[in-house]
């Protein structure tokens, strides 16, 4: 939306997405833009070689005013790309609607919230922000949360508060390490959640998102958390807490999800960051929408429910049940169709999540 008068027209708002449920119980995500810094520190700095940059500050070549290189506010493009190539449906709001209280994180089993280059002056997590975070994962909520300032905001050596450093140890579950990794590619850790999964890069500012200047290098800290993600040397990039010594799961990255240049890259290691969430979300029960006689040897069992595999069993007595087949559901709805003899007993059918 811009709004546009005799002066000219406005910057646009955030752009926002969505994607339906195909089953109206299914759990959803939400993804939270957190990322409003936009500011002449984030300029990039142009050597005389083409497409040469040098990070923000007071050294480099020209500064270049490149809007787009700066804070597109679209970053929902590659995140919600990610979450739909798992099928999972999403909603998207601003973080000032999570503080505004128009938004409640814990309507939602899993909130992706975004920092980018937010940093100290617009704040990665405010106070506010802090409190409603906390309460979500204290219910069980699982937060992926990715950005290249989050640890120097909120515990490098001197300025953050006790609360600050309480959240990033206690929520993030991460303690900071360095400003910067000083590269800009990354690996899976070896038995983590994403073990198995492509290196990859993201923008170190010549390939046409934005430069994450300063990488936070985060160290694990309390029971159940492992480093996830390590920037090309060895350097702990991400971490992954499994819920085990309280709260819900957190995926926590320091540096911006959506400036991984790759987007097969992009949608693996969502997919594995929904599963490790997935895991702990209860399985919504099928529903038998209708039972349907097409001839006379013939059920037709319609179902509805949650994607995934499902076992159908049939009893004549709903006492002994006997596995038929396994049936997958792909798109929240399917139907299967047995066969019946004249002067059998009755059938009765059930169907279960297969492990």
């Amino acid at each position: 939306i811009t709004a546009a008068n005799e002066g000219g027209e406005s910057f646009p708002s955030e752009v926002v997405g969505c994607r339906a449920p195909t089953y109206a119980a299914s759990p959803r995500a939400l993804f939270v833009n957190a990322f409003d810094r936009y500011d002449r520190t984030l300029n990039l700095k142009q050597d005389f070689v083409a497409q040469v940059y040098d990070p923000p500050g007071p050294t480099g070549g020209n500064e270049r005013v490149l809007p787009r290189r700066i804070n597109s506010f679209d970053y929902v493009v590659q995140h919600g790309k990610a979450i739909s190539a798992y099928s999972f449906p999403f909603d998207t709001c601003q973080n000032e609607a999570v503080t505004g209280g128009q938004v409640a994180l814990t309507n939602y089993h899993i909130v992706v919230w975004a920092c980018g280059n937010e940093s100290t002056a617009d704040e990665s997590f405010s106070a506010a922000e802090q409190t409603q975070v906390a309460t979500f994962l204290a219910a069980g909520g699982r937060l992926f949360t990715s950005g290249a300032e989050i640890a120097w905001d909120l515990d490098r050596a001197s300025g953050p508060t006790t609360a600050d450093r309480n959240f990033f140890h206690n929520q993030l579950h991460a303690t900071y390490s360095l400003d910067s990794s000083g590269v800009w590619s990354f690996t899976a850790a070896g038995g983590s959640i994403f073990a198995g999964d492509a290196n990859g890069t993201f923008d170190d500012g010549t390939r046409g998102l934005y430069l994450v200047g300063f990488p936070d290098v985060i160290t694990p800290t309390g029971s159940g958390t492992v480093a996830a993600l390590s920037y090309t040397g060895g350097a702990t990039a991400g971490i992954a807490y499994d819920g085990s010594a309280g709260g819900g799961r957190v995926v926590y990255w320091g540096f911006p999800f959506e400036t991984i240049t790759n987007e097969p890259t992009r949608t693996a290691y969502m997919a594995d960051i929904l599963g490790f969430f997935r895991e702990t979300i209860p399985a919504l029960p099928l529903k038998f929408d209708a039972i349907t006689l097409p001839s006379s040897n013939q059920i037709k069992l319609t179902l509805s429910g949650e994607p995934g595999i499902y076992s159908l069993l049939t009893s004549t007595n709903l006492t002994s049940w006997t596995p038929l087949t396994n049936l997958t559901n792909t798109i929240g709805g399917f139907e299967f169709t047995d066969g019946l003899s004249l002067g059998q007993p009755s059938k009765f059918y059930r169907a279960k999540s297969s492990p």
